[in-house]
C-alpha cells in the first residue's frame, strides 16, 4: 500500500492519560533574533513533536510528551533556562474527539 502510495504510514493511536503520558501544548515569546536559537534547540528533544512558528504574540508552539508531569515540566525549564526563553505550558482540560470520515471515489 506504501507503494502503491494509498497510505503514508500504519500505527497505533494510544490514549495517552491513561498510560501516564503528559503531552501539553507549548508555547513562547520568542524575539524575531532568537528563533533560529530557540527551534532547533527545542526540535532536537524527542519529546517534542509539531514545532511551529507563527505570526502571533506566541510565536513558537509545539507539544511535549513525557512519561509525568515532573518530566515534562522539567524539559520545560530547562529549555528556558538554555534559552532564556519562558515556557508556556498548555495542558488540556478537557479532550474532544471529532470522527471525521472523508468520501473517497
Amino acid at each position: 500500500l506504501r507503494a502503491r502510495k494509498l497510505i503514508r504510514r500504519l500505527g497505533a493511536y494510544f490514549q495517552s492519560a491513561k498510560l501516564s503520558i503528559r503531552r501539553p501544548l507549548c508555547a513562547a515569546k520568542a524575539p524575531q533574533d532568537s528563533l533560529g536559537v530557540l527551534a532547533p534547540y527545542v526540535t532536537r528533544h524527542p519529546g517534542v513533536t509539531h514545532n511551529y512558528i507563527r505570526k502571533h504574540a506566541y510565536n513558537v508552539w509545539f507539544t511535549c510528551i513525557g512519561p509525568s508531569w515532573e518530566a515534562v515540566v522539567g524539559l520545560l525549564d530547562e529549555i528556558t533556562r538554555k534559552t532564556g526563553i519562558p515556557i508556556l505550558n498548555l495542558p488540556a482540560e478537557r479532550m474532544y474527539k471529532i470522527k471525521v470520515d472523508f468520501q473517497m471515489e
